[in-house]
């Protein structure tokens, strides 16, 4: 398949923390990264979004704590998910910001239903799941 170039924007710290990590690793072609990275972000939610069944995993929220509506929604969320929330850690990262690691257990739509409800809250900057079918 042939390659089709595309433009991206993206800001000078994102651009910055890129270079740096690639010089780290002595990757030269920028498309390739970002190739790469586009594809295991992808992997990852087609995984979640195209599983049947029982799923077994952790479900990492990454918020801010000034949105007080990502901290409730974070909290009001495993409270509405006790079928499939089995555990959960909490971590401050720093004055602003939150780790929320919830650990999961149950039927692959109930997990992205959850994951859905969690990426809309306002202030919830990232939500990663890491889950393995059961």
């Amino acid at each position: 398949m042939g390659v089709v170039r595309i433009s991206v924007s993206l800001d000078q710290d994102m651009v910055r923390r890129m270079e740096d990590f690639m010089a780290a690793r002595g990757i030269t072609n920028r498309s390739s990264l970002v190739m790469a990275a586009l594809e295991s972000y992808l992997s990852e939610h087609v995984a979640v979004e195209g599983a049947e069944g029982s799923l077994y995993g952790a479900v990492a929220v990454f918020y801010e704590t000034h949105e007080h509506e990502a901290e409730h929604a974070v909290t009001e969320s495993q409270h509405g998910f006790l079928d499939i929330v089995v555990g959960a850690f909490h971590i401050h990262v720093s004055r602003d910001r939150c780790l929320e690691l919830i650990v999961v257990k149950g039927p692959a739509s109930r997990v992205r239903e959850l994951i859905e409800r969690l990426s809309k809250a306002r202030g919830v900057l990232g939500v990663k799941p890491v889950v393995y079918k059961l």
